[in-house]
């Protein structure tokens, strides 16, 4: 694996799982995760719809959709000749793992690899705009797009706390989340970080999903290639160095 100029001084690591507290794995390109059926079942063949996408990590958190309509399609070499989960923007999500199964209210990490096509209209309360990985209780996001030309990660103390970043619909990016117990943190492609305050991330109700808003009224329109989840908040150069694996991979500049 090559390192980016200038990011870090070291080795990256070599998978996600070489890296203390991973959560969950799931990866859009690895054709053998993805399932006809909330079960299993058979493997999903080219524009099939993803019934379930099994985690890498180990742990055995799967998110599924067991209504047929609903299911993101398998796209096959879409992005570096790698094949993605397409969500049409309409009803499409997969669903549904508790917050506090994969994250800590005290410290967490996320990355997450995905497209908007397009960005959902809706101003009014960015909770409640398309979101990539979202609480069902409308606590936190860990990815939303905004009409405005951004992305978005939000968390939740006593009042909604909120940070965004430069985005144009139709470009890849790794958006990494990053919370330490005092500061929520959001990079975009490995660039200068947005922060806020957080005194915890108080979500202890409500599942996490993907390609759906809070209150399940706005989904995601896009691509999603792959969401890596940690329950600590891990350390720059284990951030820096899994950013540029991601970056390598889905070759994103």
């Amino acid at each position: 694996m090559r390192c980016k100029a200038g990011l870090f001084s070291r080795f990256v690591p070599l998978a996600p799982g070489d890296i203390t507290g991973l959560t969950g794995w799931w990866d859009a390109s690895d054709s053998s995760t993805l399932f006809d059926a909330t079960s299993g079942g058979s493997a999903v063949a080219a524009d099939g719809g993803v019934a379930r996408i099994e985690d890498k990590s180990g742990n055995s958190r799967h998110f599924t959709q067991a209504t047929a309509g609903a299911r993101p399609l398998r796209k096959t070499a879409v992005q570096n000749s790698l094949d993605v989960l397409r969500l049409d923007g309409s009803d499409d999500f997969l669903g549904a793992i508790a917050f506090t199964t994969l994250f800590s209210r005290f410290q967490l990490t996320s990355f997450i690899v995905a497209n908007a096509t397009t960005i959902s209209t809706d101003e009014a309360n960015p909770g409640f705009n398309a979101s990539v990985f979202s609480n069902t209780a409308g606590t936190s996001i860990m990815f939303g797009v905004k009409s405005s030309g951004s992305v978005f990660v939000t968390g939740f103390d006593l009042v909604e706390k909120f940070i965004s970043d430069n985005y144009s619909a139709g470009n890849w990016i790794v958006l990494t989340t990053f919370y330490d117990g005092t500061n929520l943190q959001l990079r975009v492609n490995g660039g200068s970080p947005q922060s806020v305050a957080l005194s915890a991330y108080n979500s202890s109700t409500g599942n996490l999903r993907i390609g759906a808003n809070a209150n399940g009224s706005v989904f995601f329109n896009g691509d999603v290639g792959e969401i890596i989840t940690y329950n600590q908040a891990i350390s720059t150069a284990d951030r820096e160095g899994l950013e540029s694996v991601l970056m390598d991979k889905w070759a994103i500049t």
